[in-house]
């Protein structure tokens, strides 16, 4: 009987420690995109926290003469969130999307297929999608929404 009250003892607070750091976001240093990105007129608003420890970044081109990027940020057990900067004109259909506050600004969050929050600062369109290929680990909409607050104007010197 003291062995099994002995392990449960040592057991919930393992738990609990474990549960804190699946909602928690990592930090991660910008400059490892920034070392990425070939154009110089790149002044875009870039996360400072993932909800993932961070493995690999890629930056790839947006389609032809559509200014912008495509971040993709991969983490160690197969999840990925996918940045889409842009100042172009973005239109996309709100229906399966439901609003959401990112600090002062008004976002649009989905959890139809991938996660995706969507939200415009300025005159710069972003959008956030999650996706998890190896890992069957999902993000909640509230570090969606902490990953968007991170961000902060990145010029590229």
């Amino acid at each position: 009987m003291m062995r099994k009250t002995l392990s449960t003892l040592l057991f919930i607070p393992l738990l609990i420690s474990c549960s804190n750091q699946s909602s928690e976001v990592q930090a991660y240093k910008v400059t490892k995109v920034l070392n990425k990105i070939e154009d110089e007129t790149f002044n875009s608003a870039l996360p400072t926290q993932l909800p993932f420890k961070l493995d690999l970044i890629q930056v790839k081109p947006t389609p032809k003469g559509q200014p912008g990027h495509f971040i993709e940020y991969v983490g160690k057990q197969g999840q990925m969130i996918e940045l889409f900067v842009t100042t172009s004109e973005v239109n996309f259909s709100k229906e399966n999307f439901s609003e959401v506050s990112i600090s002062d600004l008004k976002g649009w969050y989905t959890e139809k297929g991938p996660q995706i929050l969507a939200w415009e600062q300025n005159t710069t369109h972003y959008k956030l999608s999650y996706y998890s290929f190896k890992s069957d680990k999902d993000v909640t909409k509230q570090q969606m929404i902490q990953v968007a607050e991170s961000l902060e104007l990145i010029e590229k010197q």
